[in-house]
């Protein structure tokens, strides 16, 4: 009974242990992946403001059907993407077989205004859930040279002005002078640097002046006192005819990188005044007059460098550092205000 029961023992364990036959191996998945190829594009020159268009070619270089995707486009200075470029336009790209391959687009990419000179490429990415092996979601093209040319409107409006006074009067003498001139410039010019020549750049569209001054002068002694005032007006409209040497308004960049601007106005006024001459003696003093004078025509220049202060998208902010006036003329004192380039 032993001898049995031992028997069957080692009969079931032999059969514990006997080969069942070989195991299946794991069932191996055939999966997509989606690549950019080649990106195309239809010019390798433009401006700030121009457009161009860009044309993605697809392919599924996997074993497997690949669901739909997107080409999301982008403008940068090197040939991969940075986390901080900005997507300029999309494209879908349909379910795709394995093996083949499909355009995407075109699309349209506008420039942005203000953009800085240099080369740049159009890198096209992928994404959706067929993408696959990373590495190849994203392709540039080739290099697209964007030149300096800016385009845009420069408004807002200045005003400087300039104050002087003198008195060198003595013991029994007076002799003071002052002066006081405001001018108030309302810009409106239209910018183009594609337009032949420095000074073409910058077109007065609408732009106006007013402008302001009184000047006293007093000379008193023990026999007359002499004393003149004068005053000087001018307003209407900035217009220029394309005259190199008679034209109101004169302006150009003063830097490469648009971040000083000259702006020359010639603003024509009159000037009158009167002058009156008061006897301070019976015996030996002056004869008493009044007389007036003017009105006389005469043009006040006025030389800005404006700088930049701040940039935000396609606005360029400038304020006034430097007012002179025309030759021998004191630098004009104090000035406010702000022009704004909008780019476009």
């Amino acid at each position: 009974m032993t001898k049995t029961r031992t028997l069957l023992a080692l009969a079931a364990a032999a059969a514990l242990l006997a080969p069942t036959g070989a195991v299946a191996k794991p069932h191996q998945h055939q999966v997509p992946d989606l690549a950019v190829m080649d990106v195309a594009v239809n010019r390798t020159s433009a401006a700030p403001g121009e457009t161009l268009t860009a044309t993605a070619t697809v392919a599924n270089r996997g074993k497997a059907r690949a669901k739909a995707a997107t080409v999301t486009y982008y403008l940068t200075q090197n040939d991969v993407r940075s986390p901080g470029d900005a997507a300029r336009a999309s494209s879908r790209v349909a379910k795709l077989k394995p093996r083949k391959k499909l355009p995407s687009g075109p699309v349209t990419i506008t420039i942005p205004p203000g953009t800085v000179a240099g080369g740049y490429h159009v890198v096209a990415c992928l994404s959706g859930k067929s993408t696959g092996t990373k590495g190849n979601d994203c392709r540039a093209s080739a290099t697209i040279a964007v030149s300096a040319v800016l385009r845009g409107t420069l408004a807002g409006t200045l005003t400087v002005s300039k104050g002087s006074s003198r008195d060198e009067s003595g013991p029994g003498t007076i002799s003071t002078e002052s002066s006081s001139d405001v001018v108030t410039i309302n810009l409106g010019v239209d910018v183009d640097e594609s337009r032949a020549g420095d000074w073409q750049q910058f077109k007065a569209t609408s732009s106006r002046y007013d402008y302001s001054g009184t000047h006293s002068r007093i000379s008193q002694d023990t026999y007359c006192r002499d004393e003149t005032q004068d005053s000087s007006v001018g307003s209407g409209a900035i217009v220029q005819n394309g005259d190199p040497y008679y034209d109101m308004l004169y302006a150009q960049f003063a830097r490469t990188d648009h971040s000083q601007i000259s702006v020359l106005v010639n603003l024509p006024y009159s000037r009158s005044g009167t002058r009156t001459t008061t006897p301070m003696d019976d015996r030996f003093g002056c004869d008493a007059t009044s007389t007036t004078t003017g009105p006389t025509r005469a043009v006040a220049t006025v030389d800005l460098r404006l700088t930049q202060t701040r940039r935000e998208g396609d606005r360029i902010t400038y304020r006034v550092t430097t007012a002179v006036g025309a030759e021998s003329v004191p630098e004009w004192k104090t000035w406010s205000g702000e022009v704004t380039l909008t780019l476009r």
